[in-house]
């Protein structure tokens, strides 16, 4: 994903202050856990628990959003 201003996406911010230093980028896992100290998770399933893996190793808190850490059995999902 290439970085592009937010608004450019979802033209519905676009009237807001911030909407304008907003982008949207590839999310990086080290940059992201020296950035925030909670960081909430929504991607596919398979997907976060190989990027919540990342963040944990760098301190950083996470909430995970996705079927990954919610059930232990796959037959269960």
């Amino acid at each position: 994903m290439p970085d592009k201003p937010v608004r450019r996406s979802f033209p519905g911010f676009a009237h807001h202050s911030r909407a304008k230093a907003l982008r949207l980028a590839k999310p990086k896992a080290d940059l992201l856990a020296k950035q925030a100290q909670i960081v909430f998770l929504a991607l596919p399933h398979g997907v976060a628990a190989e990027f919540a893996r990342l963040l944990l190793q760098q301190g950083a808190q996470v909430i995970d959003l996705s079927a990954d850490f919610r059930l232990k059995s796959a037959i269960v999902y």
